[in-house]
C-alpha cells in the first residue's frame, strides 16, 4: 500500500438483476459426453411436452447475491483488509435496476449507475463495462443500447458509443476481450475483435484484466492493451459470494474522478488480491456450488436455483425452470448438484486445491 493511495475500487460484479446467457451449455455438453447424452435426452423429452424447441440464445439465468449484499461484502473487504475508501461499480449484465435501487436506499455510499453491456457485432460477442452514467440520462443510453441490441449494426454501435462517451464521467472498459464468448474458432473471434477495435478503439478507455480469467490470457491482454496504448484495468467478474480478486488503487475520492484518471492521464493501479493466486478451477467450482444453491432467505421467486434459471417457452415470456421441474430436475442432474455440493464442502477443499493444476503469476 503506497501513501498515494487513499482509495481502492471494484469494479465488474454481478447480482441477482443481472442476466446470464447461457450459450456455454451446448459447448460444455460436447466436451462431456456421459452428461452431454443425458442432457439431450432431457431437451428431447422437455420440447416434446412442451410443443418448442430449446433456444440456449433465449435462457438466461442470475446469480443469487442481492445488490446490498454484494455492495455490503465488496466494501467491508476495503475497509478491512486495506484500510481504504470504497468506490464499488456493480454492473449487472444489461440491467441497472440492481443499482437504482440501491440508490432508493440513500446510502451514504457513492453508487455508480453502471451495467454490463453484451454487445453482438459481426457475428462475436464482447462485453462492454460501462460504468457511472449520468444519473438524468440513464434510462435514455440503456434504450439506445437495447436498440442496437434488436438490430446491430456498425454505424449505429458507433453512435451509441460516441453519446456514451461524451459524458465525462462515464468509463468504459472492454472486458476481458480475449475470451470467445461465443466459441467460435478462434481466428474467427480474433478477427472480430480486430474488426471492433478498429471501429471503436477511440471510444474505449480501457482494457480489462479480469479476476476469473487465467493470468496467460490477461497477460495477453496487457500486451494487447499496451500496443493499443490504453490502461488496463481490474476486474473482478463475481457472481457467488466471493469478493474481487482484482481491485484498481487510486487516490481519486469519486468515482468521477477516478474516471478522470482512466480517461485523461492513462494512470491504472491493479492489486492482485491473494485470492486470485488459488486455482481458478477451484474458484470456479466453488462459484457454480455457490450459485446452485437454494437460498430460503431471499425473496420469493428467487429461492431456488432453478428460479433463477429463466426459459423463454411461449408469447408469456420467460418462465423459471422451477415451473417446469417441481422437484429441482431430473434425478442424474440431481446427482450431479449433491456431488458438487459435497466437493465444494469447506473440509473438501484442500483436497481439491491439491488436485487442480495451479497456474503461477508472475
Amino acid at each position: 500500500r503506497s501513501a498515494n493511495h487513499c482509495t481502492a475500487v471494484s469494479l465488474h460484479s454481478h447480482t441477482l438483476y443481472s442476466k446470464e446467457g447461457m450459450m456455454f451449455i451446448p459447448h460444455l455438453a460436447s466436451r462431456m459426453p456421459l452428461l452431454g447424452s443425458l442432457l439431450c435426452r432431457e431437451i428431447a423429452r422437455f420440447e416434446a411436452s412442451n410443443g418448442k424447441r430449446i433456444d440456449f440464445s433465449c435462457m438466461h439465468w442470475m446469480p443469487p447475491a442481492l445488490p446490498r449484499a454484494v455492495l455490503d461484502q465488496e466494501v467491508a473487504q476495503i475497509h478491512e483488509r486495506l484500510g481504504l475508501h470504497p468506490l464499488v461499480s456493480i454492473t449487472d449484465h444489461d440491467c441497472i435496476d440492481g443499482v437504482m435501487h440501491l440508490q432508493v436506499l440513500n446510502l451514504s455510499l457513492e453508487i455508480p449507475i453502471s451495467m454490463e453491456w453484451s454487445v453482438p457485432y459481426d457475428g462475436a460477442l464482447f462485453h462492454l463495462g460501462v460504468h457511472n452514467l449520468p444519473a438524468d440520462q440513464a434510462h435514455g443510453l440503456l434504450k439506445e443500447m437495447q436498440r442496437y441490441n434488436a438490430a446491430p449494426s456498425t454505424p449505429r454501435l458507433a453512435e451509441v458509443l460516441s453519446a456514451l462517451n461524451s459524458a465525462p464521467q462515464v468509463l468504459l472498459v472492454l472486458n476481458h476481450p480475449l475470451w470467445n464468448l461465443h466459441y467460435d474458432s478462434p481466428d474467427r473471434h480474433a478477427r472480430a475483435l480486430a474488426a471492433f477495435l478498429r471501429a471503436n478503439d477511440i471510444h474505449i478507455h480501457a482494457l480489462e484484466l479480469n479476476g476469473y480469467r487465467a493470468w496467460s490470457e490477461n497477460r495477453d491482454v496487457l500486451s494487447l492493451a499496451e500496443a493499443l496504448g490504453k490502461p488496463a484495468i481490474s476486474g473482478g467478474d463475481r457472481h457467488g459470494w466471493q469478493p474481487n480478486a482484482l481491485l484498481n488503487l487510486t487516490a481519486a475520492p469519486s468515482f468521477s474522478d477516478f474516471a478522470a484518471e482512466i480517461r485523461r492521464d492513462r494512470l491504472s493501479q491493479i492489486l492482485i488480491l491473494p485470492e486470485y493466486r488459488e486455482p481458478r478451477s477451484l474458484r470456479a467450482f466453488i462459484t457454480i456450488d455457490e450459485v446452485l444453491r437454494d437460498y430460503p432467505r431471499q425473496p420469493w421467486g428467487h429461492q431456488r436455483w432453478t428460479d433463477r434459471v429463466l426459459v423463454e417457452i411461449d408469447a408469456d415470456g420467460h418462465r423459471p425452470l422451477s415451473h417446469f421441474w417441481h422437484n429441482g430436475g431430473p434425478w442424474w442432474l440431481r446427482s450431479v448438484l449433491w456431488a458438487v455440493r459435497a466437493a465444494a464442502h469447506p473440509r473438501l477443499r484442500p483436497v481439491l486445491r491439491r488436485a487442480l493444476t495451479e497456474e503461477v503469476i508472475y
